[in-house]
């Protein structure tokens, strides 16, 4: 896998476009995190990317990170790719209205 061309595939993708996938991640985590926390033996959904779950019981480590992998990590990379080429046009319409309507964006 060449890092160089995973690399250039990313920097396609504007701040728009990485805002958008992240308010999906959290989304999912609303909807599916509980669940999936108890589906990976955790106790509950794992605060500050599991680090306090990890510091204080450690074998809860490996679940932590999964859990990490699949609400946000997969989440991220999916839609920032996939929606690379919407959030280029949002974002260059965007530079036609105001600056004020891009801050409120």
């Amino acid at each position: 896998m060449d890092v160089r061309r995973t690399m250039r595939g990313f920097s396609q993708v504007p701040l728009l476009g990485w805002l958008a996938a992240a308010f999906i991640a959290v989304a999912i985590e609303i909807q599916w995190g509980t669940p999936l926390a108890r589906a990976l033996g955790l106790p509950k959904i794992p605060v500050l990317f599991g680090v306090v779950l990890a510091l204080k019981q450690p074998h809860f480590l490996p679940g932590a990170v999964v859990y990490l992998l699949l609400v946000y990590g997969l989440p991220i990379v999916v839609v920032s790719r996939l929606g690379a080429g919407i959030a280029n046009q949002a974002a260059g319409s965007l530079l036609r209205l105001p600056l004020w309507v891009s801050a409120a964006v």
